[in-house]
């Protein structure tokens, strides 16, 4: 529709001129054959559109005075080698990143910034780079990370709080983990997994980075932890963080903002519209702020009269940022503008796909692509392959909209919907389903707080229930802990006491595998009691099973023995045999461990039979133990 308009607001002149001239050789026909219309109507005709021919031909090879006479630059996507499960790639350097190279910034004493940076960083120091949104943080942060790679052996290990459903101690230490290889150890205990981050932190030199600090929760535990890491460390926000030396990042100096801006207009497609434009002027309107001139710029661009840009963003209100980012929105037809507004939903970025899903295209790609040209146009978006995202203050900008706009609760259940489809689409034990989930983990998890926000109740648990191997089998036990906690919380607001039962029995699994016994403990009984009331036997005796393995665990030997028995025969009257078999073999272990070797011969040659019979995997191991047992006696 936009396409249309352009095509009719080009062609209007021509068109007005054709009928003028139409009608007034029509008029002189007219007279001229003595009141004959039909004549007077096929002249006007012929000349008016002789005219507009010719007018079109005159035009073809001559643009409009604002339009580039330079043919446009082609675009180039640089290519981000992929990262590990749990890890984030390093950012590209600046001048590789953005439509402009990198430009130098000074602090107030004239020193060069990266520069000043740098040094405070020696001697594994901890500097945090603040200031207001869009004044080019991060991109000095990713400057000052590249310049100091080639002496860093243990490398930069860069993680950002931005775009993220959750980012906290948990998962920063889950990143460091992942980029020094030791994915294995993201099943530890939150205290064992601290020291051996900083274990391992303190055997390589290499600069930790934490981006957008401002997004992250848990902020005073992470500020202990950077405190306490043995490497230098880099953290840019938008506050003063003790104890870390603050370095405040103010807005560009004259200097730097006339470079800056003549970087975009050298390398823009509509550099001969833009060199007529008062650069000084669009550094005071942008408050000299690095993100709104270049959003300025791209707004420039589009305009079919630059000083209707000034004179728009003079009559908005609020800050610089906001009335240039409400300029934008406004600029967006009505697929823009959804699209914009779904995009702020994601995190960190979303397939085409499910942008068009979410923005209420349905299946139209062509719809969805279209908007994202849009976008782009206006420099809105960050595109990475096929995936589309916002970041920083524009994603800020974006959902303090969306927070106000009347659509935003038909955008938000059609974002929950679509990855709760997604995720029970994938719910299946396979390398190919746990690679689509791995892609979309940050979305998934997003959509599980919408839907708690919203009191979705259902959509909670089915989501965390689509998600219970993935989390469990891919290490993200943090991650596991707490959304089970969370669909424990949304099954007993919807009165589901069997959910509550399996989430808090689920829970307890985690808990125990990682050796937090008095958790596990917990929380196996509250599904213990849950199971009783629903009176369901097989579960009550798979929890008193679990129960009893804690306390054989933790050495309360005539405990486990009880809890074991109360199972066993739980499953003996309803015929469980694999049940009998597996509680026949841990009854076993517990006397091998008392030395009543006798005992756990039996039982043990008892669960080995069973095992046997049912043909399963858990025969061999029980052979092993018997003849273990077996030679203990001899």
């Amino acid at each position: 529709m936009e396409e249309i308009r352009k095509i009719l607001r080009e062609a209007m002149p021509k068109i007005i001129a054709s009928l003028a001239v139409a009608l007034v050789t029509g008029w002189v026909a007219f007279f001229w054959q003595k009141g004959k219309p039909q004549i007077a109507i096929a002249v006007g005709l012929a000349f008016g559109i002789l005219l507009f021919l010719v007018m079109l031909w005159l035009g073809r090879g001559k643009p409009p005075e604002e339009l580039p006479t330079e043919p446009t630059p082609p675009t180039v996507m640089v290519q981000v080698p992929p990262a590990a499960p749990g890890e984030r790639p390093i950012p590209q350097p600046p001048r590789r990143r953005g439509p402009v190279g990198f430009v130098a910034r000074h602090d107030e004493e004239g020193r060069d910034l990266v520069e000043v940076v740098t040094k405070a960083l020696e001697g594994d120091s901890a500097v945090n780079l603040w200031g207001s949104g869009g004044v080019g943080k991060t991109t000095l942060a990713i400057e000052i990370s590249h310049r100091l790679l080639p002496s860093l052996p243990g490398g930069v290990i860069w993680a950002d709080a931005d775009g993220r459903a959750e980012f906290n101690l948990a998962a920063l230490l889950d990143e460091i983990l992942a980029r020094l290889g030791r994915e294995d150890a993201c099943t530890l205990a939150p205290e064992a997994k601290a020291s051996l981050a900083c274990s391992l932190l303190g055997e390589r030199r290499c600069l930790l980075a934490v981006d957008h600090f401002e997004a992250a929760k848990e902020q005073e535990a992470i500020l202990t932890f950077l405190g306490d890491v043995p490497c230098a460390v880099l953290v840019t926000g938008r506050k003063f963080l003790e104890p870390l030396r603050n370095i405040k990042i103010m807005e560009m100096s004259p200097d730097e903002a006339r470079e800056f801006l003549r970087s975009l207009v050298e390398i823009s497609p509509h550099r001969a519209k833009l060199e007529r434009v008062d650069l000084d002027e669009v550094a005071r309107v942008a408050e000299r702020n690095p993100w709104v001139m270049r959003s300025i710029v791209a707004q420039l661009e589009k305009a079919m009269r630059l000083q209707d840009v000034f004179d728009d963003l003079a009559r908005g209100k609020g800050e610089a940022a906001e009335r240039v980012f409400g300029r934008s929105f406004e600029l967006l037809g009505d697929d823009g503008q959804a699209a914009l507004l779904a995009l702020s939903l994601f995190v960190p970025d979303a397939s085409r796909e499910a942008l068009a899903a979410v923005s209420g295209f349905g299946g139209e790609l062509g719809r969805a692509n279209e908007a994202i040209a849009d976008m782009a146009g206006l420099a809105l978006l960050e595109l990475a392959d096929e995936r589309v995202g916002l970041a920083g203050l524009t994603r800020r900008l974006a959902r303090a909209w969306l927070a106000r706009d009347k659509w935003a609760g038909e955008l938000v259940g059609r974002f929950v919907s679509y990855f709760l489809a997604y995720a029970e689409s994938h719910s299946q034990l396979t390398p190919e389903d746990f690679d689509a989930l791995e892609e979309e983990r940050e979305n998934l998890l997003a959509a599980m707080d919408y839907a708690y926000a919203a009191e979705d109740w259902q959509s909670v648990m089915q989501i965390r229930s689509a998600l219970e191997e993935f989390l469990d089998v891919r290490g993200y036990w943090d991650e596991a802990i707490r959304r089970g906690e969370q669909a424990v919380e949304a099954a007993r607001a919807a009165g589901d006491e069997w959910a509550v039962a399996q989430f808090s029995g689920n829970v307890g699994g985690i808990y125990l595998n990682r050796g937090d016994y008095d958790e596990a403990r917990r929380r196996y009984q509250d599904a213990l009691e849950a199971f009783r009331r629903l009176k369901s036997d097989k579960n009550v005796a798979v929890a008193l099973h679990n129960l009893g393995a804690i306390a054989h665990d933790q050495g309360d030997y005539n405990e486990a023995r009880r809890l074991y028995g109360q199972s066993l025969e739980i499953k003996r009257k309803l015929g469980d045999q694999l049940g009998i078999a597996t509680t026949l073999a841990q009854m076993a272990l517990l006397e091998e461990k008392l030395d009543n070797l006798e005992e756990a011969l039996k039982l043990i040659s008892q669960a080995e039979e069973i095992f046997k019979r049912l043909g399963v995997p858990e025969a061999e191991r029980a052979r092993r133990d018997r003849e273990r047992i077996s030679q203990r006696m001899e």
